[in-house]
């Protein structure tokens, strides 16, 4: 039924994959804000892969190292009539409904050094950079190469020194 309303959008939201238990008695401690970007997103028609609403976070991204899941709350917006309005109330009303929530599967964030390398897009990401959605697209892969010493200099002063020949 995504063809006769166009009023979905998702909210992602991170937790870790396997949450630690607190000690009897103690608070829970606030949460550091470690998802970055922006973590809504509305459902954008596509007809490849499969003819369909496709939600798409372009930019999120995890701050720090450690097994995390994504929950993506998902929200119908509307202003039906079906809703029952006060009699005093004469300016129109918007509503936003919970329909479900999905967890993605475990995914493991590196810290830069134990940081792996980038791999080629999936075909996936291709075909709707290719319809106009923004996604960043990599051509080439890039994996980090395992003698990252040369010469007793980390591969961070190596660069830094090329980019200040540029």
């Amino acid at each position: 039924t995504f063809a006769h309303n166009a009023n979905f959008f998702l909210f992602a939201t991170l937790e870790h994959a396997r949450p630690v238990a607190q000690a009897r008695g103690m608070p829970a401690p606030a949460p550091a804000p470690v998802l970055t970007g922006v973590p809504v997103s509305g459902m954008a028609y596509l007809d490849r892969p499969a003819p369909a609403g496709y939600f798409i976070f372009p930019d999120l991204s995890v701050r720090h190292e450690g097994s995390y899941r994504l929950r993506f709350g998902l929200y119908e917006h509307s202003n039906e009539e079906s809703y029952p309005l006060p009699a005093d109330n004469l300016e129109p009303r918007e509503f936003c409904t919970h329909r479900l929530d999905v967890k993605s599967k475990p995914f493991t964030v590196f810290s830069a050094k134990k940081f792996p390398g980038l791999a080629e897009s999936t075909t996936l990401s291709r075909i709707v950079a290719e319809q106009g959605c923004r996604v960043r697209i990599r051509r080439d892969v890039r994996m980090r190469r395992r003698n990252d010493r040369v010469r007793g200099r980390d591969s961070e002063d190596v660069m830094d020194e090329t980019a200040m020949i540029r």
